[in-house]
Order: C-alpha cells, then sequence, then structure tokens
C-alpha cells in the first residue's frame, strides 16, 4: 500500500525534469535574439551620430568654399595683389580637402571602435544583469515547485500515518475484545468444569 502512495506522490517526474530544462533552453535563445537586436539599435545609434557629424564636416568644408568665392568675387579680378591671395585660399582650401580625405580611413575605424566600445559598454553589464535576474526567478520557480512537492508528499505521509495510527487503534481494540471473549469463554469453561465436579 506504501508502494501505491509513493507511486501517486507529486515528486517531479524526469518528463517535467526535460520540459523544465527545455523552457529554459528556449528563454535563453530568445534573450539572445533580443540581446542582439539591443545591440543592434545601439550601432545603428552610433552610425547615426557618426553620419551627422559627417554631414556637419562637409556643411563646415562648402561653407569654406563659399566663402572663398565670395571673396573672389568681391575684390574683383584685375588686382594682381588679390589673385595671390586667391591662390592661398584655393592652396588652404585643396589642403581641406586633402585632409578630408586621409581622414575618412581615421574617421571610418574611429567609428568601428567607438562603435564597439558602445556595444560593449551599453549591452554587456546591463543585459548580464537582466539575464542573472531571469535566471534567478527561473531558479526560484523551480526551487518553489519543488517545495511544494514536497509540502504535497509530506502531506500525503502525515495522512497515511493518521491511517495507520486509526487502523492500530483499531487493531489494539479488536485484540483487547478478542482478550475479553477468550477470559470469559475460560471463565464460562472453568464455571462449567467446577459445576461438573
Amino acid at each position: 500500500e506504501l508502494s501505491h502512495y509513493i507511486s501517486h506522490s507529486s515528486l517531479p517526474t524526469s518528463a517535467a525534469d526535460a520540459s523544465s530544462s527545455a523552457l529554459r533552453e528556449a528563454l535563453k535563445a530568445v534573450m539572445a535574439e533580443r540581446d542582439e537586436a539591443h545591440a543592434k539599435l545601439i550601432a545603428s545609434n552610433v552610425l547615426h551620430v557618426h553620419e551627422m557629424e559627417q554631414k556637419r564636416k562637409k556643411i563646415e568644408h562648402i561653407t569654406k568654399k563659399l566663402e572663398m568665392a565670395e571673396r573672389i568675387a568681391d575684390g574683383g579680378a584685375g588686382a594682381s595683389f588679390f589673385l595671390g591671395q586667391v591662390e592661398i585660399e584655393k592652396t588652404k582650401i585643396r589642403r581641406y580637402e586633402e585632409e578630408l580625405i586621409e581622414n575618412a580611413d581615421a574617421d571610418l575605424t574611429t567609428m568601428c571602435h567607438q562603435l564597439s566600445s558602445e556595444i560593449e559598454g551599453r549591452t554587456s553589464a546591463a543585459l548580464e544583469i537582466i539575464r542573472l535576474k531571469e535566471s534567478h526567478k527561473i531558479e526560484q520557480e523551480s526551487q518553489l515547485a519543488e517545495r511544494q512537492a514536497l509540502q504535497n508528499e509530506l502531506n500525503l505521509y502525515k495522512e497515511m500515518l493518521k491511517k495507520e495510527q486509526i487502523k492500530s487503534k483499531e487493531a489494539r481494540e479488536n485484540a483487547l475484545q478478542w482478550k475479553r471473549s477468550f477470559d470469559e469463554v475460560v471463565l464460562v469453561k472453568e464455571d462449567q468444569d467446577n459445576d461438573n465436579i
């Protein structure tokens, strides 16, 4: 009878453990996808900042060219001194354009480093904390389920103990009743024997 109770107790089974393990793995996969999406969002933010910086430099370059063109137009074409100044301005603009071209690679490298550090800095710590919290929550739920199963088993054993105590009491009462009956039979037999003497 004890084996009947144990087989029907609510202890966690291997199927429940496998299901719980599968759910944990699925949750980890979903969390990894979420982390990747978060990293892409940060990357697009860094790229946007980089594009804005590139546009600012382009506007600055166009503004310098416009200023030079206005100075040339305002100075008149006949002044030889001014022509020398125009050549100096053109040289400055060319140097600035060359620096822009040379700095494009450096800007790209800088952007990659910035992107990498932004992604690492913003995601790794925050996402690890989220993962730990979610893992802790899963572990707590698992422990609660296990505790509940143990409580159910304890309740089952308490119920079995009460039943066994009742059976034991009934058995004692039956034994006592049989003893009384036996004693009565013995007394009746002794009385009959004494009457026969």
